[in-house]
């Protein structure tokens, strides 16, 4: 059985997505990026080693992503990554409590728990 993306909505997880935004006419309406800023030397993010930190799960597109371009800039010892186990529960992405697909970083139980905190 395939399993809805969770979402996070006002900063508390919701096991079942609403669907996404849409106008009355049923169009996509994609939320506004609120991150717009370039890590440079300049700043004013800078990229200094241990600065940033990846939670990714491999599965994922956009972490996929993130992950190809700091291994082409190789970057791998300047930002460090937490690794999600690569299915999805109720829960969305999860970690285990030592391992491989563990947080040592944070010692989250799951990547929304890192975005309510």
């Amino acid at each position: 059985k395939d399993r809805a993306m969770g979402v996070m909505i006002n900063g508390v997880y919701q096991q079942d997505d609403p669907g996404p935004d849409t106008t009355r006419h049923g169009a996509y309406e994609r939320t506004k990026s609120t991150l717009r800023s370039w890590i440079t030397a300049e700043g004013p993010f800078t990229p200094d080693p241990g600065r940033y930190h990846l939670f990714v799960a491999w599965n994922c597109p956009w972490a996929h992503r993130t992950l190809l371009v700091r291994a082409v800039l190789g970057l791998q010892n300047a930002i460090s990554v937490s690794i999600a186990k690569p299915r999805r529960t109720a829960a969305g992405w999860v970690f285990d409590d030592s391992g491989a697909y563990a947080d040592p970083l944070l010692k989250a139980r799951a990547v929304h728990a890192v975005y309510s905190r």
